[in-house]
């Protein structure tokens, strides 16, 4: 079953365990921004989240993270975290899903097959 298939609501916290028991020998790594990890404390379960992944951060730009309000809040989050390096852009999917939403094309931002697959199937409109 993939996420799509399965009955709303969907969270971070209920399909980590599918995916584990699709792969169960794989280690499964979240690829998040910094954004998101700021706002963790506000996921659905996010000790449940930290407890079947690592979280790879990639920098926004202007994104700073409390790592003692987090932690507080997320326990062991400092443990399982691999914050990525490099060049960062001033884009998140929210963005990317509002601009969607206002009938831009997203062009150069996301792959052509993305894109089709998301007009294909009406997403964000």
């Amino acid at each position: 079953m993939t996420d799509a298939e399965r009955p709303s609501p969907h969270y971070t916290s209920t399909l980590l365990p599918l995916l584990q028991q699709a792969h169960p020998i794989a280690e499964l790594f979240l690829l998040i921004g910094s954004d998101s990890l700021r706002d963790l404390p506000f996921w659905h379960k996010p000790v449940e989240v930290i407890s079947k992944c690592r979280l790879v951060v990639l920098p926004r730009p202007g994104i700073t993270v409390d790592w003692v309000m987090l932690s507080l809040y997320v326990p062991g989050v400092d443990q399982i975290v691999d914050m990525l390096n490099g060049p960062t852009i001033d884009l998140s999917s929210t963005m990317l899903r509002d601009w969607l939403a206002g009938g831009n094309q997203p062009y150069y931002l996301i792959p052509s097959a993305v894109l089709n697959y998301i007009q294909e199937k009406q997403l964000y409109s």
